[in-house]
């Protein structure tokens, strides 16, 4: 995507409103793209397996030697 660049015054409002605009497009451009991209598949932590019943989580090994 690319960049551009806009002389801007805050003071006088010049290219205020442009920029502006210019911005909420490109996010919403890059929104989409992210969107539309299909999302890898997650490694998710911190959920015991669902078949492995409560025996397994009774044998959790203690970390740090405590």
């Amino acid at each position: 995507m690319a960049s551009s660049s806009f002389e801007t015054s805050a003071k006088t409002n010049l290219n205020v409103e442009e920029v502006f605009f210019s911005i909420a497009r490109d996010i919403k451009q890059r929104l989409a793209y992210t969107d539309s991209k299909a999302e890898p598949q997650a490694i998710k932590i911190n959920q015991q397996d669902q078949g492995a019943g409560p025996a397994a989580a009774a044998q959790k090994s203690p970390c740090c030697g405590a």
